[in-house]
């Protein structure tokens, strides 16, 4: 995140609130470096979180992070599972990346968020027993524990919460960066995959459905979500 990527986002956001005809947007952002004062805003007001509050203010930094951390990691040690089981080499893609970090925030339910603003002090009221989501059982974190070939959970999730994620960079230096690192995605990224037809998709979701036929009391919303699958293919 950069100081002109918050600005666009911004001023792009608060045309959206106007075109669509949406209510005003109270957004309270914390201190960051790229966090900078955006003026000409008619729908959206920021309010700055007081300095060195995150731990408390910030409903982010009060469990709605650590389950999306979860989630993208159980996914990711599950990818590495798989590849691992099939004698491939471990890796995860940039587009890998991309799907699970949408997975994993369509994953938080609206009852973590809510319960996180409350303890950040927004809003009073008993807190309904948040997501605490724990990811041992399901991809099997304590047998992987116990063979000594990955930490203990909690370093695990916690390994980037110091990781610098922004800067007051100059535009000579985001240039090079981004030239440097497009050299490195051509190098490690795999080439592109070409689209596959849709009997193929369809013979995959039929191998999907059979997969989950096979698995004892699966909720019917599953085959409901591949049927639709199917519709939108059909529908093309």
């Amino acid at each position: 995140m950069t100081s002109v990527q918050f600005s666009t986002w911004l001023h792009d956001w608060d045309k959206e609130l106007e075109a669509r005809k949406k209510p005003n947007i109270l957004l309270f952002v914390d201190n960051c470096a790229a966090h900078l004062k955006v003026d000409h805003l008619n729908h959206i007001k920021i309010i700055y979180f007081p300095p060195k509050t995150n731990s408390e203010l910030q409903p982010l930094d009060r469990g709605v992070k650590t389950v999306f951390r979860q989630g993208y990691r159980r996914r990711a040690v599950q990818l590495y599972l798989q590849e691992m089981a099939a004698s491939k080499k471990p890796k995860v893609t940039v587009l890998d990346a991309i799907h699970f970090v949408h997975a994993s925030w369509r994953d938080i339910k609206p009852a973590t968020i809510e319960n996180c603003f409350k303890k950040a002090g927004f809003f009073g009221g008993s807190q309904s027993g948040s997501q605490a989501t724990q990811v041992e059982s399901e991809m099997g974190w304590e047998t992987l524990v116990g063979e000594g070939s990955v930490p203990e959970l909690d370093m695990f999730l916690d390994v980037d919460n110091n990781l610098v994620t922004s800067e007051i960079t100059s535009h000579e230096s985001l240039v090079e960066d981004n030239l440097s690192h497009a050299e490195e995605e051509d190098e490690d990224e795999p080439a592109p995959r070409s689209a596959p037809k849709s009997a193929e998709v369809v013979d995959a979701l039929k191998l999907i459905r059979h997969f989950f036929t096979c698995i004892p009391n699966v909720e019917d919303d599953v085959f409901d979500k591949i049927s639709y699958l199917e519709n939108s293919i059909f529908q093309k």
